[in-house]
């Protein structure tokens, strides 16, 4: 069957990226979107009383809506103001978001609401119990109340919200306000969906491994690593980078006098990642070719970082030359 859209007298467009939740949106959230892009004047001093009227529900069902289609990341709001705020239409690549929520923290449902809400998802029941049993606690009336919101205000489907629940668990965090905590952190940094979810929670397996073998090496024992340190680990994570490079790179930094340090550390790292050198074979391979062509070179005529490879890698790339060769 084809099918021809018929405009009329003009368009409204849309973010691309609607097409990525449509189908988690309630009609309200859709039609409040299509009233948004509808039109600019209307963005410019978006009146949520106003938009109550015009859509006939109240304006907290407004609000609901307005911060479900901010989290998706289909719009950003410019003002905290929940009578009155300035909204605009997200761009693509435009990654920031700024959430509307009824207050700092999730609200809380009354009784009746929260009868009313049970009466309409019939899934909500079975999503608290296996919650419980993943966290091995039956949950208070605040707890479910946790999870209510994560599915009536962020609109996070039941199997989402299980896998966080169970990383939680699995990282030894057993507790709904964490879980709770982390999943509002992802949706807010625009991980809506199940398999965008999985694959940040495997990153966040390989930065905590990471970590741990960082502070290992550094000698750091239980310190918590400053915000400029992990983001160097998330860096070295985004390298795809083994163990064996890292501890490569840090013999390097030690060996020319830099002492541990993790900026230095990040640029060897990052001339490697540069350079293309995936392996400690392909380093030391680029190590004896350098050597090769430099082996006459005045020693002043090396960055220092080359030199501290020269010096620090000999060693180490005899011994795996030679454990390769007895292997």
């Amino acid at each position: 069957m084809k099918l021809s859209v018929e405009y009329g007298n003009g368009v409204i467009s849309l973010p691309e990226r609607a097409l990525d939740v449509i189908g988690g949106a309630s009609e309200l959230e859709l039609k409040l979107l299509l009233l948004i892009c509808s039109d600019s004047t209307l963005r410019e001093d978006f009146s949520i009383s106003e938009a109550a009227q015009l859509l006939s529900v109240s304006e907290h069902e407004i609000e609901i809506a307005l911060a479900f289609l901010s989290g998706a990341g289909l719009i950003i709001t410019d003002s905290a103001d929940r009578k009155s705020v300035s909204v605009r239409v997200k761009k693509a690549g435009d990654r920031s978001v700024t959430v509307v929520k009824s207050g700092k923290d999730a609200p809380s449902y009354t009784g009746a609401e929260i009868e009313e809400i049970f009466r309409q998802n019939d899934k909500l029941g079975g999503l608290i119990d296996s919650c419980q049993r993943i966290l091995g606690k039956i949950f208070t009336l605040i707890e479910i109340n946790k999870i209510i919101a994560l599915c009536d205000l962020y609109r996070l489907d039941g199997e989402y919200i299980e896998t966080v629940f169970a990383y939680a668990a699995k990282i030894g965090k057993p507790s709904v306000p964490y879980a709770d905590k982390l999943a509002r952190e992802l949706y807010e940094q625009g991980i809506i969906t199940l398999d965008a979810l999985n694959k940040r929670l495997d990153e966040l397996d390989k930065i905590s491994s990471l970590e741990s073998f960082v502070r290992r090496l550094f000698g750091l024992g239980e310190r918590k690593l400053t915000s400029k340190e992990s983001k160097f680990v998330e860096q070295w994570v985004s390298f795809d980078y083994s163990e064996e490079m890292i501890e490569l790179a840090y013999e390097i930094t030690v060996d020319n006098g830099k002492g541990a340090s993790m900026p230095y550390m990040n640029k060897v790292l990052t001339n490697w990642r540069d350079a293309g050198h995936k392996t400690t074979d392909e380093v030391i391979a680029s190590i004896e070719k350098y050597r090769q062509s430099k082996k006459d070179a005045p020693i002043s005529a090396q960055s220092d970082i080359e030199k501290a490879i020269l010096m620090s890698s000999r060693i180490r790339a005899k011994k795996q030359l030679e454990d390769k060769k007895n292997g």
